[in-house]
Order: C-alpha cells, then sequence, then structure tokens
C-alpha cells in the first residue's frame, strides 16, 4: 500500500520543495507520514546539514543527525504514521548560493519495505541592507561634525546599521542612522546593515577628503590717503563662493567692496566653502596716509595796489597751488605776494584757497585765506605840525591825512631829547592817534612814520599848550 508524506510550506506537491530563508533566521519544515494498514514506519531525513553536534544548527526532533561522510541523517519512528520537525536555524556565515537539500526517506517496515521519497531546499541568503551613504565627500580641517545616512535598504531586512571610519572619530552611537563623523585626516567610512538575527549586510564605504582652504586673492588699492575710500574685489575661493569683509568702515555685499577706513585698518577677507573646496580668510591692511595740512596764514589787509605776503614758508616735500590766481606773484609758491587794486567804493575781499600736496604719499590739504583790499585813496601823505591838546576838540591831536592808505606802517613820536614817547602801527586818526596823553608838555616832537615797503617820512611837531 502507498506512503504519503506532507511537508510545509510550500504546499505538498511537485519535488524539491523550496525554501528561502535569511541568514540569520530559522527554518521549520514540518513532516507527516501515514499508512492506513498502521503498519511501522521509519522516516529518514539525510543533509549536510545533521552532521551532528557542533555542526550546523539543524535537528529532527531535536536530534542534530550523525554524520556519515559529507552528509548525515536522523530518523524518527512510528505505527501509522510518523511525525518528524525539521527545524534549521541558519547562522550569519552560511549564506550561499547554492542551496542545503534535506532529502526525506519513509520506509514501510510491514509492507515488503515499500519506500517513498521526498527533497526538500533551503537556500540561505544575505540580509538586504544599506546601499548608499549620502554625506559630505569633502570636509574641511577643523569643521563641524559631518553627518551621514545610510540608505537604500537601512529599513528593509535589515532595519539596524553599524559604522565603522578611518581617519576619524563617530561622535555618539555607531548604530545611529544618521551618524556623526569628526574627521582628522582623509580617511573612509564604511556602513553595514544589521538584521533581526544580528547579521550585517555586505559593506557599503564612502571615501571622504580633508579639503584644503584656498589661498584668497585682493585686489585693489591699500594705500589711501585721508577722507578717502578704496575698493578691493576678493577672488580665489572658487565658482560659486561668496564673500564677507569685516574689520572696519566697509559697503557693498560682493563681488567689490568699498572700505573707508579713518585710520590703517586689518580687515579679515572669508570666502564660503564650495563643493570640493573648504572655507578660507585672508586679511588685507589698508594703510592711510597722514594728512597734509596745508596753511594760508591769517586774513590780512591791505591798500588798493599795496602788496602783502599770504601763506607760510614752504616745506620741503611739499608742492603748492593757490586759487585763483588773481594778483599772485606766482601760484605755485607756498607764500607769495598779493598785489590787488580795488576800484570801488566799498572795502574789496578776494579768498584764496591753498593746496597742498605730499609728493611722497600724493596726498593733499586745502586751506583758504581772505585778502581785504581798502578803499583807494589819495596816497599822498600831509603831516598837521601844530596841535592844542586843551580839550576843546579843535587840533587836539596828530593828523596824518591818508594814513589809512598805508595799514601796516609804524608812527613813532620822540621829544626834544630823543626820548620815544609814543609808538603805534596802523595809525588811523580815529582810534589809533598821538595828542590827548595829559603828560604832553609844550614844545617840538619830532615823528617818523615808516611804511611797509621800507619808506620813511621825518618831521616835526609843534605842540601848543
Amino acid at each position: 500500500p502507498p506512503v504519503s508524506t506532507t511537508g510545509g510550506p510550500p504546499a505538498p506537491g511537485a519535488l524539491p520543495r523550496e525554501y528561502t530563508i535569511e541568514a540569520g533566521t530559522t527554518q521549520t519544515i514540518p513532516i507527516t507520514a501515514t499508512q492506513r494498514d498502521s503498519h511501522p514506519l521509519t522516516l529518514t531525513a539525510s543533509s549536510e546539514l545533521l552532521d551532528g553536534v557542533g555542526g550546523f544548527n539543524a535537528t529532527l526532533n531535536g536530534n542534530p543527525g550523525t554524520s556519515i561522510g559529507l552528509t548525515g541523517s536522523a530518523a524518527a519512528t512510528g505505527i501509522g504514521s510518523v511525525v518528524g520537525t525539521f527545524v534549521y536555524a541558519a547562522s550569519c556565515t552560511e549564506a550561499r548560493t547554492t542551496p542545503y537539500d534535506i532529502t526525506v526517506e519513509v520506509r514501510d517496515d510491514g509492507c515488503a519495505g515499500k519506500t517513498i521519497y521526498d527533497v526538500f531546499r533551503i537556500t540561505v541568503v544575505n540580509p538586504t541592507g544599506p546601499k548608499t551613504i549620502t554625506g559630505d565627500a569633502v570636509v574641511c580641517a577643523g569643521s563641524a561634525p559631518s553627518s551621514y545616512t545610510a540608505g537604500g535598504g537601512a529599513s528593509g531586512s535589515a532595519p539596524g546599521v553599524t559604522w565603522s571610519v578611518t581617519g576619524g572619530t563617530i561622535v555618539g552611537s555607531a548604530t545611529a542612522n544618521p551618524v556623526q563623523v569628526q574627521w582628522a585626516t582623509s580617511g573612509t567610512l564604511t556602513v553595514r546593515g544589521v538584521s533581526v538575527g544580528g547579521c550585517l549586510t555586505d559593506a557599503v564605504t564612502k571615501n571622504v577628503t580633508i579639503g584644503t582652504a584656498p589661498t584668497l586673492a585682493v585686489a585693489g588699492n591699500r594705500t589711501i590717503c585721508p577722507g578717502t575710500s578704496t575698493t578691493i574685489t576678493p577672488s580665489g575661493a572658487g565658482t560659486g563662493a561668496t564673500y564677507t569683509v569685516t574689520g572696519g568702515p566697509v559697503t557693498g555685499s560682493g563681488p567689490t567692496f568699498v572700505l573707508t577706513p579713518t585710520a590703517t585698518t586689518t580687515y579679515t577677507v572669508t570666502s564660503t566653502a564650495t563643493a570640493g573646496s573648504c572655507a578660507s580668510t585672508a586679511q588685507v591692511t589698508i594703510t592711510v596716509n597722514p594728512a597734509v595740512v596745508a596753511v594760508a596764514g591769517a586774513a590780512v589787509a591791505t591798500a588798493s595796489g599795496q602788496p602783502v605776503t599770504i601763506g607760510v614758508a614752504p616745506v620741503a616735500g611739499n608742492t603748492y597751488s593757490w586759487s585763483p590766481a588773481t594778483g599772485l606773484s606766482s601760484s605755485t609758491a607756498a607764500n607769495p605776494t598779493v598785489t590787488l587794486t580795488n576800484t570801488t567804493g566799498a572795502p574789496l575781499t578776494q579768498t584764496y584757497t591753498l593746496t597742498t600736496t605730499s609728493t611722497a604719499t600724493g596726498c593733499s590739504g586745502t586751506a583758504s585765506v581772505v585778502v581785504t583790499v581798502a578803499i583807494a585813496v589819495d596816497p599822498t601823505l600831509a603831516f598837521y605840525n601844530i596841535i592844542t591838546p586843551n580839550g576843546d576838540g579843535l587840533n587836539d591831536k596828530l593828523q596824518i591825512k591818508n594814513a589809512g592808505a598805508y595799514p601796516g606802517s609804524t608812527v613813532e613820536i620822540y621829544n626834544r631829547w630823543g626820548r620815544q614817547v609814543f609808538a603805534t602801527t596802523s595809525y588811523d586818526n580815529n582810534t589809533n592817534y598821538w595828542g590827548t596823553d595829559p603828560t604832553i608838555t609844550s614844545g617840538t616832537y619830532y615823528y617818523i612814520f615808516k611804511q611797509t615797503n621800507g619808506t620813511t617820512t621825518k618831521g616835526w611837531v609843534q605842540v601848543v599848550k
């Protein structure tokens, strides 16, 4: 009579019966054979997996089998029916492309030795794990830890991951996803998936390079004059980089910047990181030359047609330029003379602007001076030589006609013994004069009128009291 066997799953039918499991997992195959006449039955399973204690972790009804050459076997018996449970716990190293075959023989020991066979085939595959690592391929020395994420299978049959690194240090957990890595040198980052059975998947590796900071170039004038600015243009950081400039007064957001320091200042130029390149810095010092001080001199007054000097003595290393050149003896002298004629009925003023330039630095300074030209008058001098200083308002002081036409002239008066009794500059008959001094006594006095050009007029005056 026939004997049948069943194993599941898959459903009984065509031989062999195929099973596919991951390394680190267990496959259980229940096997049952029956004989309707209740004959004694013997079920024998033969496979390289049943190689005894210490070999593959496989059993038939808890029996690890007995090794016979390249294979091994285990048996179970029963009357009318026989039941065997085949259990195989695949270790992490037992995955292979060739399946493991389990041949099942059931022998009817009471019916002329009739035997039937069945074959079960188990293929052990590695768990699926990460396929990619995303994150920086180029990092910069001294930068913050970089983040990397395993993808393409990290949450499949191997939901866990484990990381290893050369050239850096994992910050935090080596089983986190994403993981943080602090790089010290160029190196590699490797991730493997970890299955629920604790098996590792194939490794995925990412090479990481420590990038070098580019050398920045800064174009532009680095020496300026006080009150001016300079424009700089950084370069060298690569396509797509942006720049910032700090350290002093600056306008602009790149690629050019306008610097306006009031004193010598060192600025810091910083570039952003780009693909394949790190951020970088450079320093540029803008030197502000010393200010050039122009000295035009104090305001002066003169008579029409009378020369007067403006400015001060020249300083070696400077050049001079006056504007306008009207009436000047030289428009490039430090202290030219001015001769102006006033033909109007009011005082005439003329402003001159001096530009002083340093030949060493090219920097300049400016200053202005005002020249006032008095109303033109009769230049003839006349001295009234009798005064009566008695306080009646008549002939109480020495009158010098046209004295105002000679500003800057000096008047000196001496008594008959040669002692000076009066001296002044710019005698004007109204506020600056001689004659009302109560110590004046009757007698003859002598005057000296000295013009700024050196012309001297002398005479006498009689005081009657």
